[in-house]
C-alpha cells in the first residue's frame, strides 16, 4: 500500500515538473554587441511585434471626453493609437514623449489614446499631465475583445488604417538606462512617421 501511494506521488510530481517545462519554454536573445547604445536600443525596442505588420486594424468605438460618438473610420491617412491607464506606470512614464509627438505632428498626423478609465478620472489626469492625444473612453471588455493590443502600453501606427508599428511595453522610471532609451525610443517613432508621411 505504502509503495503505491509513493508511486502515484512520484508520477504526480513528475508530471507537474514536466507540464511546468512545457509551460515555460526557454528563450535565448542572440546578443553579440553588449555596449550601452546596444543595450539601449534593445531596450527601445522590446515588446515590438511584427507579426502585426500589413494587418487591418478594426473599427472601434468609445466615447470622447465631451461625451461624443468616437469611430475610426473618418482619420487622417497615419493614425498614432495608444492603449494606456492611469494606474499604469510605464504608460504615464512615456506621455511626455507621446505629447510631444502630438504637438510636433499634429497638422498631419491623428493620434488617438485608448483607456478604459473613467471619463471624469481622465479629465482629472489630464489637467496635471500634458498628453495631446484625442482621449477615448472604452469598455474594458470590449477594448480587450479587439485582440489588437495585449497589455499596457500598446503603441500602433497605421496608414491607410494599416499596421505598420506595433509595440507591447514601456519603460520603467526606475530603470537605468529610462531617459536614454525614452529618447531612442523617440526617435525610432519619428523616423518612422516621417517616412509615412513622406511617402
Amino acid at each position: 500500500m505504502r509503495k503505491s501511494v509513493i508511486t502515484v506521488l512520484l508520477a504526480i510530481v513528475s508530471f507537474n515538473i514536466y507540464s511546468q517545462d512545457k509551460f515555460y519554454v526557454k528563450k535565448h536573445i542572440n546578443f553579440p554587441d553588449t555596449s550601452y547604445s546596444e543595450r539601449v536600443k534593445f531596450l527601445a525596442n522590446f515588446g515590438v511585434d511584427s507579426s502585426y505588420y500589413g494587418k487591418e486594424f478594426p473599427i472601434i468605438q468609445g466615447n470622447k471626453l465631451n461625451n461624443t460618438i468616437f469611430r475610426n473610420d473618418s482619420l487622417r491617412e497615419v493614425v498614432v493609437y495608444n492603449f494606456w491607464f492611469i494606474e499604469c506606470n510605464p504608460c504615464v512614464n512615456e506621455l511626455p514623449l507621446l505629447d510631444s509627438l502630438a504637438t510636433e505632428y499634429r497638422d498631419t498626423v491623428d493620434f488617438i489614446a485608448i483607456t478604459f478609465n473613467k471619463q471624469q478620472e481622465v479629465i482629472d489626469f489630464i489637467q496635471n499631465h500634458k498628453f495631446g492625444f484625442t482621449q477615448i473612453i472604452m469598455n474594458r471588455k470590449i477594448l480587450e475583445n479587439t485582440n489588437i493590443q495585449k497589455g499596457y502600453p500598446t503603441t500602433i501606427i497605421t496608414k491607410n488604417n494599416k499596421i505598420i508599428y506595433w509595440k507591447n511595453s514601456g519603460q520603467s522610471s526606475d530603470s537605468p538606462y529610462g531617459m536614454d532609451v525614452m529618447n531612442c525610443y523617440g526617435k525610432v517613432l519619428r523616423e518612422i512617421i516621417n517616412e509615412q508621411i513622406n511617402n
